[in-house]
């Protein structure tokens, strides 16, 4: 009896689009499993020994974003890609550690091409749990918890300037253009008037964290320094 080269897990409690991802995933070498709720998510991920999840941004009980963190601390799970399918509108919290963001109704073509790509690829070395955490200096970003600290300080800060904040610490002393952040954040191409959103949000996180914290480098774009 032949043998799936890979587990596939489909977390959603949406029937219709398990039926679909169902029927997408046909075509492909692997074994599929299905679970309804976050709680289910959890247990499969640890005892499939799935390599690719599946999983609905609007799954009860436990939230996508619980799912996500707990399998990418897992050190058990370290080799596992989450896939995150969500509405247009949704709003991006964990770039950087889903692996890929992929719209809903799901493209069959897309969502295949993704998943063949990073099967065919050899594993991934473990990730460390650090990587959830930035440290620059005297300043913590912490993804985990979604808390921002400063010499020792915690300052709350609003989702978007978390965003910021965390993709700046995570490369220190790299100049991130405005079109990178305006990308990377907001998810679409920058326009002059959109421009000012980000100096805006330098603005506040300077005055919340420190003002020599962000350097503005001059007709480009903006970098974290320890």
């Amino acid at each position: 009896m032949h043998k799936p080269a890979y587990t596939i897990l489909v977390a959603t409690s949406d029937e219709q689009l398990s039926k679909n991802l169902s029927s997408i995933l046909s075509n492909l070498d692997s074994k599929v499993i299905f679970a309804g709720d976050g709680i289910e998510a959890l247990y499969f991920a640890e005892k499939s020994k799935a390599a690719v999840v599946l999983l609905d941004s609007d799954i009860p009980k436990i939230s996508s974003e619980e799912v996500v963190v707990f399998i990418k601390k897992n050190p058990g799970l370290q080799n596992v890609h989450v896939f995150m399918l969500h509405p247009k509108n949704y709003s991006f919290e964990l770039n950087g550690i889903v692996d890929a963001y992929i719209e809903k109704p799901v493209n069959g073509k897309t969502l295949l091409s993704k998943i063949k790509t990073i099967t065919i690829q050899p594993p991934m070395q473990p990730v460390s749990i650090s990587n959830l955490k930035k440290i620059v200096g005297d300043l913590v970003v912490d993804r985990d918890t979604y808390m921002v600290y400063y010499k020792d300080n915690e300052i709350l800060l609003p989702r978007k300037e978390f965003e910021l904040i965390y993709l700046l610490a995570s490369r220190p002393e790299k100049v991130f253009t405005r079109e990178e952040i305006f990308k990377h954040i907001w998810h679409k191409e920058i326009t002059p008037k959109e421009g000012r959103t980000i100096d805006v949000h330098i603005r506040k996180l300077r005055t919340k964290l420190s003002e020599s914290l962000i350097v503005t480098i001059k007709g480009i774009g903006y970098k974290i320094v320890a």
